[in-house]
């Protein structure tokens, strides 16, 4: 069985290249996108297993992005991995349908291991 497949989506290059090596380092095949746009397409070009977004975006927030993602794809697994983990945008976000909101200043193994228990629970 190949390994989950996973998008990481930050407007910062190196926010996307530091989660981008903490998943690889899991084991776990990792994509990026520095947009939503860029995001979009990657996810309809290939089917990923988990989509970790960034909230404050240039083209569409990671709102705007989890809503089109649900409506074109039913049962994408999302979650936010933000700098803006506000009460207002968690309660918005899971409201919306994303699995899980970590704050960027999580402890990184808190974020792997609610990904293992994200894509253990959507593997069933």
């Amino acid at each position: 069985m190949p390994n989950p497949l996973i998008l990481v989506v930050d407007d910062d290059e190196n926010n996307c290249l530091v989660t981008k090596r903490l998943l690889s380092d899991e084991g776990y095949e990792v994509d990026t996108a520095q947009d939503g746009l860029t995001a979009l397409k990657l996810f309809g070009e290939q089917t990923h297993d988990l989509v970790i977004l960034d909230y404050r975006m240039p083209d569409m927030d990671g709102l705007e992005l989890l809503d089109i993602m649900k409506r074109q794809w039913d049962g994408v697994a999302v979650v936010f991995y933000t700098g803006y983990a506000t009460t207002e945008l968690v309660t918005t976000a899971l409201e919306a349908g994303a699995k899980r909101v970590f704050p960027k200043d999580v402890d990184s193994t808190l974020l792997i291991n609610g990904v293992k228990e994200i894509l253990n629970s959507e593997a069933k």
